[in-house]
C-alpha cells in the first residue's frame, strides 16, 4: 500500500474535511463489524441475508493535492486496492471515468471528470468509447453492455 510519506500533503482548510470523513468512515467500519459479530452471533440469520452492494464513491478529480496528477492518484489507488484483494476494472459513465474495486460484493469507486482520465471518442451519436490514460491502461475495462 502507498506509504503515508508518499500521500499528498493537506491543507489546513483540508484537514477539517479529512478529519470529518474519517469520523464518518469510522462510524461506518464500526458499523459493519457490529453488523459481523451479529450475524457471527446468530448463524441462523446468515441464509436469510441477501446482500444489496453499496457503492462507495472517492471522487479526485479537484482534490488530487500537490505533486500528482489524476491519473496516477487513481492508478496508485487502484493497485493499493489490488493488493488489499480488490478485483479492480477500469469503468467510465457520462462525463466521469476511473476504476471499480470490488472488495467482495462492495464496490469502490474512483473517478474524476472523463477530461482529466482520458479522452471520450465518439462512435456514433449514441455510444461514447473511454479511451483510458496511460496509467489506468494496466486494469482491465469492464465488461461492454
Amino acid at each position: 500500500m502507498t506509504a503515508l510519506d508518499d500521500r499528498p500533503a493537506v491543507t489546513d482548510a483540508e484537514q477539517m474535511d479529512v478529519a470529518e470523513a474519517l469520523g464518518r468512515i469510522n462510524l461506518a467500519m464500526d458499523g459493519l463489524r457490529n453488523l459481523a459479530a451479529l450475524i457471527q452471533a446468530r448463524p441462523d440469520i446468515a441464509p436469510l441475508i441477501r446482500l444489496r452492494g453499496h457503492d462507495i464513491n472517492v471522487f479526485v478529480g479537484d482534490h488530487c493535492g500537490e505533486g500528482k496528477d489524476v491519473p496516477d492518484r487513481i492508478a496508485s489507488l487502484a493497485e493499493d486496492a489490488a493488493e488489499a484483494g480488490a478485483t479492480v476494472t477500469q469503468r467510465h459513465s457520462g462525463e466521469y471515468g476511473g476504476i471499480e474495486a470490488m472488495f467482495g460484493p462492495f464496490p469502490l469507486h474512483v473517478y474524476a471528470r472523463l477530461s482529466q482520465v482520458g479522452k471520450a471518442t465518439t462512435r456514433t451519436v449514441e455510444v461514447v468509447d473511454w479511451q483510458p490514460h496511460a496509467a489506468l491502461a494496466a486494469f482491465p475495462k469492464e465488461a461492454e453492455r
